[in-house]
């Protein structure tokens, strides 16, 4: 998925907003390096560029596509995300991250209303028995959402939410549980509404997840749920 040839480079014209998330980390050495992953999660496009400094690093990612870890020198870098039949890009971010860490960058919400949020990862292992989940929520909605994660089959309304009030572009801590079978089930906070249920989900031990809660492709107004394990490029 990398493209390490440099041959696309773009010349943005567009606002480019910096930001620095931590302090600069320049110390010379391997210990400068940081691992950053890409989250497509602008529904109305077909595919997306994601391009760093210029040059595209994925090509024509498709929508709550996840892209391996990269790794690159701590520095003052340009994110961007161009839609993949386009020149002009959508999201655009300037910002230093720190050395020796993990980051998602995700894209969200719609192509004439895009927006970007830089995170910082825990790729560390959950306890044996036990895994860790942390929430995304990129619907592009004006209402607060409940999320429950109750065991399958078990009915939702029984258990507390697991994280409560969560409204556009918020990130939930990382939660545990124990590990096994369960279903996801997504509510409006005041209208109690069921919005969407992702059913059957396996938490397996020691494994780390990040769920993203998106806009539908169709820029319906049901939200649609992604389950991402980030285990696999831990």
């Amino acid at each position: 998925m990398k493209n390490f040839l440099r041959i696309i480079r773009y010349c943005a014209l567009s606002l480019v907003v910096p930001i620095a998330l931590t302090g600069c980390g320049q110390d010379g050495g391997d210990d400068d390096q940081v691992n950053l992953r890409f989250i497509n999660a602008v529904a109305d496009v077909n595919g997306v560029n994601f391009l760093v400094d210029g040059d595209v690093w994925f090509e024509n990612q498709a929508f709550l596509e996840d892209s391996e870890y990269f790794t690159f020198d701590t520095d003052q870098h340009l994110f961007q995300v161009v839609p993949s039949d386009s020149l002009t890009p959508i999201s655009n971010l300037l910002t230093i991250l720190s050395d020796d860490k993990d980051y998602t960058y995700i894209a969200m919400g719609s192509a004439l209303d895009a927006s970007a949020m830089m995170l910082v990862d825990n790729n560390e292992k959950a306890g044996e028995g036990s895994f860790k989940l942390r929430l995304i929520d990129a619907w592009q909605s004006t209402q607060s959402i409940n999320v429950y994660i109750v065991a399958t089959g078990k009915n939702y309304k029984n258990s507390a939410p697991a994280a409560k009030n969560i409204r556009y572009r918020s990130v939930t801590t990382y939660l545990t549980g124990t590990s096994g079978e369960y279903d996801i089930v997504v509510t409006g906070a005041t209208t109690g509404e069921v919005l969407a249920i992702l059913s059957d989900q396996v938490f397996d031990s020691e494994n780390v997840y990040t769920m993203v809660i998106a806009q539908s492709p169709t820029l319906q107004s049901a939200p649609r749920l992604e389950l991402i394990d980030d285990s696999k490029d831990s």
